[in-house]
Formats: structure tokens, sequence, C-alpha cells
């Protein structure tokens, strides 16, 4: 093993005796957003979880990779999770948010590509106002036409002007 896998090995573990004292942290209610497939109960846990998951795996894991100057191991990060007994969707969920958060600021397309695939993905669709800001940054960033395509879909039916842009700078 090298120094780097050595490195998240032993975050790996650290943040798995972490998040064993989280778990018994209360779940805020008021901060879940109801989507129609889950009950309050699954949405609390999955809201447990998630918020487990980002403090205690990805944040330390991101932040470490940053310190000693290289890009997050996404997929070996996917694998911690999973490695804590969380489901792939818990890992594929929190790396694709974790991505977004990275890539701010820093590299504008890879920022792009994961709001849409986080968007394509987990989002709630009925959420209008969060569909909008979302295809509106898809909008600023991205390039790729089908990036812009599928951000247009998101507004479709409820912003007009930024379904307009979009679908018009994928012409281009």
């Amino acid at each position: 093993m090298n120094y780097k896998s050595l490195t998240l090995l032993a975050i790996c573990i650290v943040s798995w005796t972490l998040s064993l004292l989280a778990q018994k942290a209360s779940v805020k209610y008021e901060t879940i957003q109801l989507a129609p497939q889950y009950t309050p109960v699954q949405l609390a846990t999955i809201h447990t979880n998630d918020s487990i998951i980002m403090h205690d795996i990805v944040t330390p894991m991101v932040d470490s990779a940053v310190k000693a100057g290289l890009i997050p191991d996404w997929l070996w990060i996917g694998r911690c999770i999973e490695a804590k007994k969380y489901s792939a969707y818990y890992a594929d969920k929190n790396v694709a948010r974790a991505k977004i958060f990275y890539n701010w600021g820093k590299d504008w397309p890879a920022f792009a590509t994961a709001i849409v695939y986080f968007t394509n993905k987990y989002e709630d669709k009925s959420k209008a106002e969060l569909m909008s800001k979302n295809a509106k940054m898809v909008l600023d960033y991205s390039i790729n036409p089908a990036e812009l395509k599928s951000a247009a879909n998101w507004v479709k039916d409820t912003d007009k002007s930024t379904h307009d842009a979009l679908l018009a700078k994928a012409a281009k």
C-alpha cells in the first residue's frame, strides 16, 4: 500500500469510530424535504445517514486530499462509505454531492456535470424553484449540449426563459 492509501484507510477507520458517536444525534425533522416515495420516518433515516456520511466520512477524506495537494479519490470515498455498511445508494449520493462542493469555483465544467448528475438522480423534480436554480447554474457553467438539454427538461413547464436559453446554448 502506498502512503495515499494508508492515509485514506486511517481516515476511514477514524471516521467510522466518529460515526458511531454521531448516530446518537437527533434528527431535525423541519429540514427534511418530503418526497412522495418515502415516508417521514424513512426520510428521517435518509437525512440522518446523509449527515453522518458527509460529516464523518466524506468531508475528512476530501479535506485530507486537498491538504495533501491531491484530487479526492471519489471511488475510494464511495468504497469507504459502503465499507461502513451503508448502501451503494448512500455512497453514490454523497459522493455526487461532494463533487458539487469540491468543484465549485475550481472547475466549472466539472461542477456543472456534478449538478446535472445529482439533480437527475436525487433531486425532487416537483420543487420548481430548486430545479430552476440548478438549471440556471448549468446554463452558466456548462458547454455540454447533453447537460444543457437535460437541464432544459427540468424547467420546461416552469421556467420558460431558462428553458429557451438552455436549448439555444445547446444548439450552438
